[in-house]
């Protein structure tokens, strides 16, 4: 095989492979300050203040402010979500925030359907073997590669 057309063949799975490594490292540094608040957050409830409604092309989502006190001082956290259904729901909601940096925070309520708390405070999954099933997609997506490199 000529050399010229060597390259694109090498170069293509290299630079795939580079960009879902980029990618693991960009989602999973903002997975981990979540992670970080799962596992350590402490639970306040919050009111909402502020409710702005935002159109785009093909979907609605709704910017909420939210405002939670922690030791006496009132904080100020807001989340970009698709649905207001649970966050209508009770006067006050459920928020999970950074015992060391309380302005750091979480919407419990905002968290998609599928993840609940359950009566004991502990985070659950509805599909648990959905973890699987996202790890099978890059892993996939590397073997395809590798082989149509090599065929």
């Amino acid at each position: 095989m000529p050399l010229v057309l060597m390259i694109p063949t090498i170069l293509v799975p290299t630079v795939s492979i580079l960009f879902i490594v980029v990618m693991m490292i960009i989602v999973t540094k903002g997975g981990n300050q979540q992670i970080y608040l799962f596992e350590n957050g402490l639970q306040t409830y919050g009111t909402l203040i502020k409710k702005v409604k935002i159109d785009l092309h093909d979907a609605t989502i709704y910017r909420v402010t939210f405002e939670y006190e922690v030791n006496g001082q009132k904080y100020k956290m807001w989340e970009d979500i698709s649905s207001m259904a649970r966050l209508e729901d009770d006067e006050k909601e459920p928020i999970l925030y950074n015992p060391k940096n309380p302005k750091k925070a979480i919407l419990l309520d905002g968290l998609p359907a599928h993840i609940t708390v359950d009566d004991t405070g502990n985070l659950k999954h509805k599909y648990s073997f959905m973890g699987y099933v996202y790890l099978s997609i890059p892993i996939a997506l590397i073997m395809g590669m590798i082989y149509l490199s090599v065929k």
